[in-house]
């Protein structure tokens, strides 16, 4: 389900009997079971869906959901302690109805949806290290329907809100600053645009329409807006993912006679030099 930078893997095992369990693979190690039972749910079934980076010789923590027997799941951690790995539930937010987690940072915090009724729209959740959640409750000062895509090292989040005309738009988020995020405008001329990723450094990219309803990557800081990165000379590219510094991006584009090109791209540099790109 995920791998970390020190090549610490989560997933699960599945038996016989297709009954699957949680399980981490330790670097050069058979899976060790992520046990859930004295939290009250059941031992099986759950899904891991991040474990974090560490530093030194440190354990990395794994996130996930686990059924909870009323028909959604409930978003869990699992901490290394001196008797192996131990299972504690998030707690969540004022009236949420169901939650989920999806990601996990080296800090320990955290990241997810919740919803408030059986049939409202989601909203990105942050779990602080602690274990507080906190909503993202508007986007540039408006209720939206929203979902987060990734998180930095920091805690800051990107992700994509619902506009009032239903066109999905990329947001940046940092929980430090309240529940406000930042809307992000799409490359001139478009009224569409996804994420991709956020890097450590704030930088959030994905992709945007244009004006003539082609795809381009974009990169977007709160200092230089919305950044069309262009293309190798196609109609359309598209980046798919980010460097951890934030500095790096990598993708596919058309080329001239539309074949696909894989392209990497260094966006860390000066604006005379932003269309640069090195084919693979």
């Amino acid at each position: 389900m995920a791998i970390n930078q020190n090549g610490v893997s989560v997933g699960v095992s599945v038996d016989v009997d297709d009954t699957a369990t949680p399980v981490i693979w330790l670097s050069n190690t058979a899976a060790t079971a992520l046990p859930v039972g004295l939290l009250g749910l059941a031992s099986t079934n759950c899904s891991p869906t991040d474990v974090s980076d560490t530093s030194g010789s440190a354990s990395p923590i794994v996130v996930g959901n686990c059924p909870n027997g009323q028909g959604t799941a409930t978003p869990v951690k699992w901490i290394k302690g001196l008797l192996g790995y131990a299972a504690a539930t998030f707690s969540l937010p004022s009236s949420a109805t169901s939650c989920s987690v999806s990601e996990v940072n080296m800090a320990g915090q955290a990241m997810g949806s919740c919803r408030f009724t059986s049939t409202s729209d989601p909203k990105t959740v942050y779990w602080s290290a602690a274990g507080v959640p906190q909503v993202l409750a508007t986007v540039a000062g408006s209720a939206v329907r929203n979902i987060g895509n990734d998180m930095n090292a920091s805690g800051q989040i990107a992700g994509v809100y619902l506009t009032s005309g239903d066109f999905g738009q990329p947001y940046f988020w940092d929980p430090t600053t309240g529940n406000d995020a930042i809307a992000i405008a799409p490359i001139p001329g478009g009224n569409r645009a996804g994420v991709a990723g956020i890097g450590d450094n704030s930088t959030v990219v994905g992709n945007s329409e244009v004006g003539n309803g082609d795809f381009h990557p974009y990169a977007w800081t709160a200092g230089g807006g919305t950044v069309d990165q262009g293309t190798l000379n196609g109609a359309s590219a598209a980046v798919n993912s980010i460097a951890k510094n934030g500095c790096y991006i990598a993708g596919t584009s058309e080329v001239t006679g539309e074949a696909a090109h894989a392209f990497k791209e260094s966006i860390c540099r000066s604006s005379m030099a932003i269309m640069a790109k090195r084919k693979l």
